[in-house]
């Protein structure tokens, strides 16, 4: 799989000490804390059922998507807004593109599956960024064991180090329908729910920050999806919840992922009918999506690394 891309560098932590002309050096202490539940979990079983899919776009837009005919363009867009990642107008056609393409749900599940029973055993490898204020020692990145980050390069280059305690609760995880799952000590469930549509863009992007696949431009295509994850882990015998996605970690984070795709297309001018966007496959970007949506509640099921960065004055 691969591995998700670094989305908080250590530069935000200067914006607390900005109005100082002093100089200031930043570090990172790796930690791994204990949340108060993790000893109900520490060497019991845990079977995985399977999250539910579910597609939707929460626009709540009822309106006729107009097409182009001939050389003509007619309002064929839901809605016309500046997307601020692309930095860039974009009109929203085709709301909810996998539900009318009827996307496969028994593959994300599986994908999301494949996630989560590696990450609550400690073998796969994340970071996303946690932060409880601005300032020395309130940011940084959780991740399953110590990150160092070579910010030097573009992308960021990041490298796991050796782990500095448990990577897991549980002595053993399962799925639902392998041996011995019927009985184990806990279960976990939940949902990822793709919010969805295609993006048009229609004017130049303007110089923007971050790191693209491709820089955007005008009249590219994009798939935003928006994979918003709930879940609940809970006593197999009394039905008790230990932890969900409503439960605030000790480092807090947000449990979700959101990305625009980029749509390659030989000739964009020939997609100008709605009807064009039905014939393409989307599965790649979904199952990327639903992945790494499931990778971001690893650190409520299992032991994490709190990366926390702070800044030290110099003294001259």
């Amino acid at each position: 799989m691969k591995k998700s891309i670094l989305f908080l560098s250590a530069g935000l932590l200067a914006v607390a000490f900005a109005a100082s002309c002093a100089s200031y050096r930043s570090y990172t202490v790796p930690e791994q804390p204990t949340e108060e539940y993790a000893a109900v979990l520490n060497g019991k079983t845990l079977t995985i059922m399977p999250f539910e899919i579910d597609f939707h776009n929460s626009r709540g837009i009822i309106a006729v998507e107009y097409f182009k005919v001939g050389d003509t363009y007619t309002k064929r867009y839901a809605v016309e807004e500046e997307n601020l990642t692309l930095n860039a107008p974009v009109g929203i056609l085709q709301r909810n593109i996998l539900n009318k393409v009827k996307l496969s749900q028994p593959e994300l599940m599986r994908a999301v599956l494949a996630v989560l029973k590696e990450g609550s055993l400690g073998r796969l490898d994340y970071h996303y960024p946690f932060m409880k204020g601005l300032g020395s020692g309130n940011m940084g990145t959780l991740s399953n064991r110590p990150v160092s980050t070579d910010t030097s390069t573009t992308p960021v280059t990041v490298s796991y180090l050796p782990p500095i305690g448990p990577l897991s609760y549980f002595s053993s995880v399962r799925a639902v329908g392998e041996a011995d799952a019927a009985t184990s000590d806990y279960y976990l469930e939940g949902e990822v729910t793709l919010d969805n549509e295609i993006l048009h863009v229609l004017g130049a992007p303007m110089p923007m920050s971050g790191t693209f696949e491709r820089a955007p431009k005008m009249n590219d295509y994009y798939l935003s999806i928006w994979a918003s994850i709930t879940f609940r882990l809970y006593d197999a015998k009394t039905g008790a919840e230990v932890v969900t996605h409503k439960t605030k970690l000790l480092f807090p984070m947000y449990a979700g992922y959101k990305k625009l795709y980029y749509i390659p297309m030989e000739d964009p001018d020939d997609f100008y009918e709605l009807d064009s966007f039905l014939a393409l496959d989307y599965s790649s970007y979904a199952k990327d999506a639903v992945a790494r949506a499931a990778e971001t509640i690893l650190p409520w099921i299992a032991p994490y690394v709190a990366n926390v960065q702070y800044m030290e004055k110099i003294e001259e």
